[in-house]
């Protein structure tokens, strides 16, 4: 089980409230063993002798020895040896625990389908499997930056007014005339930057991406919201989420709800009608494509960008708060 995104305080506290004991994060454990060796020996030694010598002005005598001894020795030897063992219990062992003891106790619904889903509540565990895709207007969001924006707009402005110098015959009515047009453009642009960044701060772009898994049974699918903090992403890219199937475990938020808004998590924007969206949307995807067209090998391809912008995520879905993503 490999994580691109665990959100450690979340498995922390289930470990703790399922076991109804504090997270333990380290172990040590020491073995100690003394042995002792000890020799001794014990012995006597014993010798007697006679013999015959012939010792000046006595003549011959007799001599008699004898050598008697006992003696002991001993020896003691005595060893030590202890060793240390540390033991790191990781996030990755404690959200493999989670798993079986939610399992165990019948906590954890395995979502494959539309069917699986019909009964969820928010709170409910649950574990799915999805090939998942970003929200489309978060990822305009992503390529276009205030800074961007505000050189579009300014470049647009700028060749806009280039086209009324035309008509001036004196070199001073035209350089007026630059300055007037470069103030004007710096302040359409500065406007420009500043509602692309409150649009980004009402899209919590910073602090939450939000990723659209796709669960399908059949001819049929369901929408998994997936939710995510960006500072629990394991990976440095978040976007690595879309590269496969991944697994979920994660806790519902909502009951499966159809068509919903993709604007409904934001404070401002969810204010606006998802009618008013949808033909707003499809006026500016109209324009985009209708300038798309290009020659290539003297073919010409029109439509060259598709872009599909949608203003609800069609069908069932439910919102769910991921505690972990593995694959």
């Amino acid at each position: 089980m490999v994580s691109i995104y665990q959100n450690p305080d979340h498995v922390a506290g289930l470990v703790q409230q399922l076991f109804n004991a504090p997270l333990i994060t380290e172990s040590i454990q020491e073995n100690v063993g003394d042995t002792t060796n000890s020799i001794n020996v014990e012995g006597g030694v014993s010798i007697a002798t006679q013999a015959n010598v012939k010792v000046p002005l006595l003549g011959n005598a007799g001599l008699k020895g004898d050598v008697s001894g006992a003696g002991s020795t001993g020896q003691i030897v005595a060893t030590g040896t202890r060793s240390t063992q540390s033991f790191v219990y990781s996030q990755a062992y404690y959200l493999n625990i989670v798993r079986k003891e939610l399992q165990a106790r019948s906590l954890l619904k395995r979502v494959d389908s539309i069917d699986d889903a019909e009964h969820l509540q928010s709170g409910d565990f649950v574990e799915y499997q999805a090939t998942f895709a970003p929200s489309e207007l978060t990822t305009i969001m992503d390529v276009m930056t205030p800074d961007l924006v505000g050189q579009i707009t300014r470049w647009l402005h700028v060749k806009k007014e280039t086209a009324l110098f035309e008509g001036y015959d004196s070199i001073e009515l035209v350089k007026r005339a630059a300055v007037t047009m470069n103030e004007r453009a710096e302040v359409n642009a500065g406007l420009a930057r500043d509602v692309v960044k409150a649009l980004q701060a009402d899209f919590r772009q910073d602090k939450t991406r939000e990723y659209y898994g796709n669960i399908v049974s059949g001819d049929r699918s369901l929408t998994a919201i997936t939710i995510c903090d960006n500072a629990h992403f394991v990976v440095d890219d978040e976007d690595r989420i879309l590269d496969g199937v991944f697994t979920v475990l994660g806790k519902v938020t909502s009951s499966p709800e159809e068509n919903v808004p993709v604007l409904q998590r934001n404070k401002l924007l969810r204010n606006l009608s998802p009618d008013g969206v949808d033909t707003v949307i499809n006026q500016v995807t109209g324009m985009i494509q209708g300038q798309t067209s290009t020659t290539v090998g003297g073919l010409k391809i029109d439509n060259l960008l598709d872009l599909k912008l949608a203003s609800r995520v069609a069908g069932t879905s439910i919102r769910v708060v991921p505690i972990a993503i593995f694959v």
